[in-house]
């Protein structure tokens, strides 16, 4: 049996995590921010959420997502927990813009259709890249 490895799970190397890699490089460059580099973050209950870029001055906090469509309704839980997992960081940080980038337009659309009705999405900008 092989012997656990103490990587963690979110920076291990694939070609979905490199391309949402570039999404997050790519929308740093068009806000005009500061690198945004993946990140802890502590909750209030003590609880610790990864996220895929948070600037330095922590004012942006982003999930990338590098899906076309049509996706799965996997994916979409996916999207829908991290939609979720920024409206608690946005309630530690009221200032700071919190992003849901997508890769796609259809996603874009079917995403915020879905979660329409959902209270916390509406303090999370969904862009597409």
């Amino acid at each position: 049996m092989p012997a656990p490895t103490s990587t963690p799970l979110w920076s291990l190397r694939s070609p979905g995590r490199e391309a949402e890699r570039t999404l997050v490089e790519r929308f740093a460059a068009t806000a005009g921010s500061d690198p945004l580099d993946p990140a802890g973050v502590t909750l209030p209950s003590g609880s610790r959420v990864q996220i895929d870029g948070v600037a330095r001055d922590e004012s942006i906090f982003v999930e990338a997502h590098a899906l076309s469509a049509p996706i799965r309704d996997i994916d979409l839980a996916v999207i829908a927990q991290d939609v979720f997992k920024l409206s608690l960081v946005k309630n530690m940080h009221p200032q700071a813009r919190v992003v849901v980038l997508l890769a796609d337009e259809q996603v874009r659309a079917l995403v915020t259709s879905r979660l329409a009705r959902v209270p916390c999405a509406a303090s999370v900008e969904f862009i597409v890249i």
